[in-house]
């Protein structure tokens, strides 16, 4: 968890909606939360630059790895707030951010090191779907 997004400044009249996912777990730490993110911005986000239409809801909302830490009664964890309401506009893409999730998942639970957090966020940030596609590959995501 870096630093808190900068609020938006709502003067171009775009109007949107987010899909926010939410987890939680026992034994809430910071460092589960940051694989969790980063392996959510991997597997969800980069692939939407792809699968969504239109990328003018990310000049304002939705940036790369934008969460809120989250009390769940007596659990602590975090609400992911990068996507779109495109992201479960269909039966198909609903599926495709399930399967998302388990990798993500199943990432939190590897020893596999986190990689260039930085590039990602970048890529997911400036819609750079040339250095998305490398990474997806890298991570054997595909679309």
């Amino acid at each position: 968890l870096k630093e808190m997004n900068e609020k938006p400044r709502l003067s171009s009249g775009l109007r949107s909606i987010g899909t926010h996912l939410h987890f939680c777990w026992d034994n809430f730490t910071l460092e589960v939360a940051d694989r969790l993110i980063y392996a959510l911005d991997c597997y969800l986000a980069l692939p939407m630059l792809f699968l969504e239409p239109d990328n003018e809801r990310r000049k304002l909302y939705g940036k790369a790895s934008c969460i809120r830490i989250k009390e769940y009664g007596e659990r602590t964890g975090i609400e992911y707030r990068t996507l779109s309401g495109y992201a479960v506009s269909s039966p198909e893409l609903i599926g495709y951010l399930w399967d998302g999730i388990q990798r993500a998942v199943e990432f939190v639970k590897s020893e596999e090191p986190i990689g260039d957090w930085e590039l990602v966020a970048n890529t997911i940030n400036n819609c750079d779907l040339e250095t998305a596609r490398l990474i997806m590959q890298e991570k054997n995501v595909s679309i």
